[in-house]
């Protein structure tokens, strides 16, 4: 009996461990997914980038079209994550990030500050970006 006992506390103990341990990989992975974009965005790789942007299904949102033709030109100088901010079940994430850049042709610095929201897909076990694309272009015609 007390062996019992004390198989079920060591399997309770590694279930509980199994959550946290679920918990920590989504945060790994976050974090690397991050990374992953941030990297694809200074190197003007716009087009791998959106390939991060995907709305939830059943959501009804389309992604707005992105010229990619009109991003070509378009260098960033910096791109920061300034806050995050992760649910407790780490399949949510708000995440601001801080944007520098400029086009070719004038090497004018703008900047831009998004809010992004980051979500977990279970069933692709990955991290996506449900928020529209920056529009780096139209932002500095803006500051013009």
């Amino acid at each position: 009996m007390k062996r019992l006992v004390m198989l079920m506390g060591v399997a309770g103990l590694l279930l509980g461990g199994c959550g946290s341990l679920q918990s920590q990989k989504r945060a790994n992975s976050l974090s690397d997914t991050l990374n992953e974009y941030r990297i694809l965005m200074r190197w003007g790789d716009y087009e791998s980038a959106l390939t991060y942007v995907r709305f939830r299904p059943g959501k009804g949102e389309q992604l707005a079209e992105v010229d990619l033709e009109a991003l070509k030109q378009v260098r960033l100088a910096s791109y920061d994550v300034v806050e995050q901010v992760v649910t407790p079940g780490e399949t949510e994430a708000a995440v601001k990030v801080a944007m520098t850049y400029y086009h070719e042709e004038s090497n004018v610095l703008h900047s831009l500050t998004q809010t992004q929201h980051w979500w977990f897909d279970e069933e692709r076990n990955r991290w996506y970006l449900e928020t529209e694309f920056p529009d780096l272009v139209g932002n500095m015609q803006k500051d013009r």
